[in-house]
């Protein structure tokens, strides 16, 4: 995507063709038609497909990004495709209320969206399927501790709910629990102190 603010098209923001501009290359000057490479130690290894030369990239890759503190993502795609979702774009997805589907590189409208594509999609029954999707949301609900008070602890985890939409019944501990981060955001700044009010039970 050209705009980390883009809601449609692809979930990614950046695509890398090499393992499959490289496996197709190679094949074709191969008279098998699989490529076998060997590893420092001597050891050789048959790739018979892009994607497999593509998973081969991603984790050296992955690492490399964490460690940069550039991307939140890398996967390969069934192709050979390597798409990487950066950490600006994870953070404008999950704010569109979006959730990273564990076996591709799809993003999904909400919980119902993540558990309904893993059905449809990769065939998880119903009971993973929902258990999945809540766990996700469960994680994106988890707050870092910061000691000195530094940084937007929201930064990468709030989940796309309107602010504009907060009911006053609801307590702020009560959106915590939903993972309506988003939401527990816009009471802070309406005055709400998560250090010193507490909730009806003390």
């Amino acid at each position: 995507n050209k705009s980390i603010e883009a809601s449609g098209g692809k979930p990614h923001d950046i695509e890398i063709r090499l393992a499959l501009s490289l496996y197709h290359r190679l094949r074709r000057s191969s008279q098998s038609g699989t490529l076998e490479i060997r590893s420092d130690m001597g050891l050789p290894r048959s790739i018979d497909s892009a994607k497999k030369l593509a998973d081969l990239l991603v984790e050296p890759l992955e690492c490399a990004c964490r460690r940069e503190g550039i991307a939140h993502d890398v996967r390969s795609q069934p192709s050979g495709l390597i798409c990487i979702v950066t950490e600006e774009r994870s953070h404008f997805l999950r704010l569109s209320g979006k959730l990273p589907c564990p076996f591709c590189t799809k993003w999904c409208q909400g919980e119902k969206g993540l558990w309904w594509h893993q059905q449809q999609n990769h065939k998880v029954d119903y009971s993973e399927a929902t258990e999945t999707a809540a766990s996700t949301v469960d994680t994106l609900a988890i707050i870092p501790f910061e000691p000195n008070g530094g940084g937007n602890v929201f930064r990468s985890l709030s989940i796309g709910t309107d602010p504009r939409h907060i009911s006053d019944a609801k307590e702020p501990l009560e959106l915590i629990k939903k993972g309506e981060l988003a939401a527990f955001h816009q009471a802070i700044k309406n005055g709400y102190d998560p250090v010193k009010d507490l909730d009806r039970k003390g």
